[in-house]
């Protein structure tokens, strides 16, 4: 499908720019649809960016990438962590340098940051902390962005989830966070991966894939 006298993508944000200022979805209005200018990286292309809806996935990594490859992946937590480096091991870690999200930062500057993993844990009572790292060394976003998300002695077996919400990241920037995780004690694993083998088959440790996703929050979210 094509617009006729539409011949680059200069001449196509004019026409939104032109012609589609205000969009009506039964309703649901939204004004002044806006394309964030680009970065000074050739990689950095923004995508349209509906300011007072947001809910756009803007970045997401799924490991394995398909529900059948039989390989299970794992990652063994450092407990506790010693340095940066243990919040993201590249030992013993089938997650390394692929747990990460990478997005660019939509016109908003608001971003959510969803991880859902498993947790094997192999003994009760200990602590399990996630984090957002800015490189694969390891190396904190800030202290803040570290939570506890689980006590084991609970669900020592489990599907975990966490949502960062961040705020004034500066509109174009190609951005990379690479999840950090560990614990205070005991030995926990992150997994994923592996299939069943059939109708009768309940033993095998089948464990769901790996999400981590950027997700754009509108402008005007309190």
């Amino acid at each position: 499908m094509s617009i006729k006298g539409i011949n680059s993508k200069a001449e196509l944000l004019n026409f939104i720019r032109n012609h589609l200022q205000q969009l009506v979805l039964d309703t649901l209005t939204v004004n002044d649809l806006t394309v964030p200018a680009n970065s000074s990286s050739d990689l950095a292309t923004p995508p349209v960016d509906f300011e007072q809806v947001g809910g756009l996935v803007i970045g997401e990594t799924i490991i394995p990438d398909e529900e059948s490859i039989s390989n299970t992946f794992s990652w063994t937590l450092s407990a506790p962590p010693s340095n940066a480096q243990d919040w993201h091991p590249s030992s013993n870690n089938d997650f390394f340098v692929t747990g990460k999200i990478v997005f660019v930062v939509p016109a908003s500057g608001h971003v959510e940051i969803q991880v859902r993993c498993s947790l094997d844990a192999g003994a009760a009572n200990d602590r399990i902390y996630l984090r957002l790292c800015t490189d694969f060394n390891g190396t904190s976003l800030a202290t803040r962005y570290q939570k506890m998300v689980l006590r084991t002695n609970a669900q020592p077996e489990c599907v975990l989830t966490q949502v960062w919400a961040l705020v004034g990241l500066t509109p174009g920037t190609l951005t990379t966070y690479y999840l950090g995780a560990a614990a205070d004690s005991g030995t926990h694993y992150i997994k994923a991966g592996g299939t069943c083998t059939g109708d009768t088959d309940v033993t095998t440790e089948a464990w769901p894939q790996f999400i981590m996703r950027a997700v754009a929050v509108q402008s005007n979210a309190n």
